[in-house]
């Protein structure tokens, strides 16, 4: 499920612009646009989480 609003499901979707390092049927990997350090990559869920560790977007 993916939520409107939501930056990462934009991503995903490919609505919003990324740098994609790795892709499978369940994650995406993403060089983040803000980097704390060289390298700097975010690793998501293709599926829409309301809160972190809420299984399967329950909660």
């Amino acid at each position: 499920m993916m939520e409107t609003g939501c930056v990462f499901c934009a991503i995903i979707k490919g609505d919003a612009p990324a740098e994609i390092v790795y892709e499978d049927e369940v994650t995406l990997a993403f060089m983040d646009i803000h980097p704390a350090a060289q390298g700097h990559t975010l690793v998501i869920p293709k599926e829409h989480f309301r809160r972190r560790g809420s299984p399967s977007g329950h909660g």
